[in-house]
């Protein structure tokens, strides 16, 4: 029970931006586009190699040309985040570690796959891109609004300015006419 509330304070930790929580959900995202997009390099288990399991946990895994990158997540809510084949037992590790996965992982090449659709990434409905794109035409009208007022100022300012300009020229020639005067 102990363990379980130290789990979670230590869950709850941030950096001031972000919380442990926060950031184990961000990789577990990030993780499972680079292995949905790689499926035939990709794999799940719900076991080891050696039939154990961390309670509560899979593994998940790719393999690059270096060798695996893997990590363990808890079953709810993240197996079905990965849609990649399932075995029946992960293969045997091969001794990475956490620097080493990153690094495999950051080597894997770029896929550019036109026919990859966000929207089976995410199970995003027409409806949901519709709302979407409805959101971002809003605050892109807001944001055209906010520059027009903005190049309106501007424009007042270097008008402002040539006044000003050509006040100071007309002070400068109206001083030079007093002082050839004067002499």
């Amino acid at each position: 029970m102990e363990d379980n509330i130290n789990q979670e304070v230590i869950g709850e930790i941030s950096d001031g931006y972000h919380t442990f929580n926060e950031l184990y959900h961000h990789r577990a995202v990030l993780f499972s586009i680079i292995c949905n997009d790689r499926p035939n390099l990709s794999w799940k288990s719900k076991l080891h190699h050696d039939g154990t399991m961390y309670d509560g946990m899979f593994i998940v895994g790719i393999n690059t040309k270096d060798g695996q990158a893997t990590y363990h997540y808890d079953i709810e809510p993240y197996w079905n985040m990965f849609n990649v084949p399932e075995l029946p037992m992960a293969p045997e590790w091969d001794g990475h570690t956490p620097s080493e996965a990153i690094e495999r992982i950051s080597k894997l090449d770029i896929i550019q796959n036109e026919d990859k659709n966000l929207d089976k990434v995410f199970n995003l409905t027409d409806q949901n891109w519709a709302s979407m794109y409805e959101m971002v035409s809003e605050k892109l009208q807001k944001v055209e609004i906010k520059l027009e007022k903005a190049r309106e100022s501007i424009d007042k300012l270097i008008g402002i300015n040539y006044n000003m300009s050509q006040e100071i020229i007309n002070l400068e020639r109206e001083i030079d006419k007093i002082t050839f005067n004067n002499f």
